[in-house]
Order: structure tokens, then C-alpha cells, then sequence
């Protein structure tokens, strides 16, 4: 028998150390507990660090709280509210009540010669919280909506950007189709990116000019 393996046995099965075994096998045991404990604490505050971080992403793209008009049909096609369901200067007035942003959203198709996305062009105008929205900018800059005319700068997503080849300043046509009628093409410049890393904006979402929502949808 080699020397350290007879060793090692002595001191682990002789009559005076079995005790001290005993304690430094029940002292690992409690070590190993304690860590469990600490990597759970620290799995559980991740996860909800995770999702406070991504409820604050959450609002800084859509919002606290979103109203729609009554006429929009489904999710992906709001129109403005306008002054007879809604008066902006009465939320304005709420308590607790920060900003007011108005907002339309059309779905289409941006297409190139490399591939097309599905997406929400959701249109912006003035009030649009620029400053809140350029922390998610990763190339190009956040165009200004001032509805002053139609403004062809669109921010679309790093996802799409990567789908189709793009980056900032370049071209891209978006497609519009509406029942029994021709599709609505519309050419756009990109003018910036963003991400999110929220997985439903950033695989649909593009930024643009309310005007273009408005008239898209008449």
C-alpha cells in the first residue's frame, strides 16, 4: 500500500480523529447549505432586478399607461385619439401624470433587395420624449417629429438593421397594404438604431413620423 493512501486512512478511520471527521464533515455540510442559500438570494434578486430593469424599458418605449381610440381595430393599427374622446390637457392635469404622448401605429413590411421584416411603424410627433428614448440608441441619432410637413427619418432596431443589411443612412421602402385597396409604398431614410433587448419591440417595432401613420391610414 503506498504511504500517503495508508496515511490519509489512519487519520480518517482512527478512533481519535473521528470526531474531528465528524465536525469537519458537519462544518462543509453547513458551508455547503450556506453557499446554496447565498447563490438562491442572489438568483432571486437577480431575477426580479431583471424584471424591474425590463418594466422600466418597457415604459420608456410604450409608457406607463397607453389609451387608444375606440376605432382602432386591433394591436397593430391605432389611430389618434382625438378631441372628442380625449383632451390631453384633462390627463395632463391627473396626478402623478408626468408626460402625454400622442401616438399611431400601422403594420407593414420593409422591404429591400436583400429580405423584408414584418413590422408596427409606430408614428410619433412634438411631444415625443426624445432625451428617454436616446439611451436605446446604438448608431445614428433620434430624428425631431415636429408634424411640421412628413418627416422620412425613421429609428428601426438593431434586429431588423442586422435582417436587412442596414445602418444608419441608408434607404429603405416600406410597404402598407389596406383592405380593397392598392399597398401604400414609402421610402425612408434610416436615421438611427436602437435596442432594447426586449425581444417584442425590437423584433417589430420601427419609429417614424405620426404623419405618415395618418395618412397611411386616412
Amino acid at each position: 500500500m503506498k504511504f500517503p493512501l495508508y496515511y490519509s486512512r489512519k487519520i480518517a478511520f482512527s478512533k481519535d480523529n473521528k470526531n474531528n471527521l465528524s465536525q469537519i464533515i458537519v462544518f462543509i455540510g453547513r458551508i455547503s447549505v450556506a453557499l446554496g442559500i447565498i447563490v438562491s438570494l442572489i438568483t432571486i434578486s437577480t431575477g426580479v432586478g431583471s424584471k424591474k430593469a425590463i418594466k422600466e424599458r418597457l415604459a420608456d418605449f410604450t409608457g406607463h399607461i397607453t389609451v387608444k381610440s375606440t376605432r382602432s381595430n386591433n394591436s397593430y393599427n391605432t389611430s389618434v385619439l382625438d378631441a372628442d374622446e380625449l383632451r390631453e390637457e384633462q390627463l395632463r392635469k391627473l396626478k402623478g401624470v408626468d408626460r402625454v404622448q400622442s401616438f399611431a401605429t400601422v403594420s407593414g413590411i420593409l422591404r429591400n433587395a436583400d429580405n423584408f421584416d414584418g413590422i408596427i411603424l409606430k408614428g410619433v410627433g412634438k411631444d415625443f420624449d426624445r432625451e428617454r428614448f436616446r439611451k436605446f440608441i446604438v448608431e445614428g441619432t433620434v430624428p425631431d417629429y415636429n408634424e411640421d410637413g412628413y418627416n422620412n427619418k425613421i429609428i428601426i432596431s438593431a434586429k431588423i438593421a442586422s435582417d436587412l443589411h442596414l445602418k444608419s443612412k441608408d434607404s429603405i421602402v416600406a410597404i402598407f397594404s389596406k383592405e380593397n385597396q392598392k399597398p401604400l409604398y414609402r421610402k425612408f431614410e434610416v436615421a438611427g438604431i436602437y435596442k432594447t433587448d426586449i425581444k417584442m419591440i425590437d423584433d417589430l417595432y420601427v419609429i417614424g413620423d405620426i404623419n405618415h401613420v395618418r395618412r397611411i391610414q386616412n
